[in-house]
């Protein structure tokens, strides 16, 4: 069942309407005219809450398969809040004043310009939000999550897709499989907790922590502290102006690449095994030692400290 919920005309501001379109599948004329009955929606007030509620339950009815398609539009009150349960259809939500929670399947899910927090658990399709005011919660498996301009706080936990997260003010938080995260323009603090997901983040104003493995992580233009552990992996951070604060980078059997300013001070500490390391900075000296290389030292004076671990990678650090 689709589903569009919007805010009502200013003349029915306090009406609830819902303009449903249906489908029958049928053999014949009176066959659909048998079966028209058997869905119907109705709104059933409960308390200082409104429900809107079909008598048709696919499970128990006597009426076999998918004989029914519908589509409902709905409008309310600009300041409302929703509780929707849906499967097998698209939700939409757009231009309210209040919490919204969604729970929804095989469908897309979209909120737009929703002043208040919302959640949303959804399964096998697309989720979008755009232009909340409040926190976002997005558990979504089996489709990609898109979040934009999200003022709050925005916490995303998915599995089998792409997640796009741009424009958040609060921090946000993405726990990802089998998939790939791009963030852009954080003010907040991005942490990610990723596994076969490679990671991808582009100007943080704030810390930076990423774990995953198996595939790679690129970061430029983070403001923040820097913590990435990852393995069979590549690492590269690229800093457009020079770091303010510390970075720690670790993989093993992939490559590490930290890209810095020529300006920049900082101290180093690196070393991989089996491998080596190479530099541009003239200050810094490598040590070889049996099956092991490590550079050590500072280049100007003061500065964030830098620690790089790897095993069985070569580590680049460059102007």
């Amino acid at each position: 069942m689709a589903l569009t919920f919007r805010a009502a005309n200013t003349a029915d501001t306090d009406r609830i309407i819902v303009d449903v379109t249906k489908t029958i599948k049928a053999a014949n004329e009176k066959q659909a005219g048998e079966l028209q009955d058997v869905l119907k929606y109705s709104i059933v007030q409960e308390g200082s809450r409104y429900r809107v509620i079909s008598n048709y339950n696919r499970d128990q009815n006597r009426v076999r398969g998918r004989r029914f398609q519908t589509s409902l539009a709905v409008k309310v009150p600009k300041k409302s809040s929703l509780s929707i349960n849906n499967r097998n259809g698209s939700v939409e939500v757009s231009d309210l004043v209040g919490d919204q929670n969604i729970d929804n399947g095989f469908g897309l899910t979209a909120l737009r310009r929703i002043s208040g927090t919302i959640q949303i658990k959804s399964r096998n399709d697309t989720v979008i939000v755009e232009d909340i005011t409040g926190n976002a919660t997005i558990d979504n498996q089996f489709g990609n999550v898109e979040a934009r301009r999200v003022a709050g706080r925005l916490d995303v936990d998915h599995r089998n897709g792409e997640v796009d997260v741009e424009g958040i003010k609060g921090d946000a938080k993405v726990n990802s499989e089998f998939g790939s995260i791009n963030a852009t323009d954080i003010q907040g603090a991005l942490t990610v907790e990723a596994r076969m997901t490679s990671v991808e983040a582009l100007r943080v104003e704030n810390n930076v922590t990423v774990e995953t493995q198996f595939n790679y992580v690129k970061l430029e233009d983070v403001k923040g502290a820097v913590w990435v552990e990852n393995s069979h992996g590549n690492v590269e951070v690229r800093y457009l102006q020079p770091p303010r604060n510390n970075v720690r980078l670790s993989t093993k059997f992939a490559e590490v690449r930290l890209v810095l300013p020529a300006s920049s001070s900082f101290s180093v500490d690196a070393e991989t095994r089996h491998a080596n390391i190479s530099t541009d900075f003239d200050d810094l000296s490598i040590r070889e030692e049996r099956d092991r290389e490590s550079l050590n030292g500072r280049v100007g004076s003061g500065g964030p400290e830098v620690r790089i671990e790897n095993q069985n990678g070569n580590i680049e650090i460059i102007k």
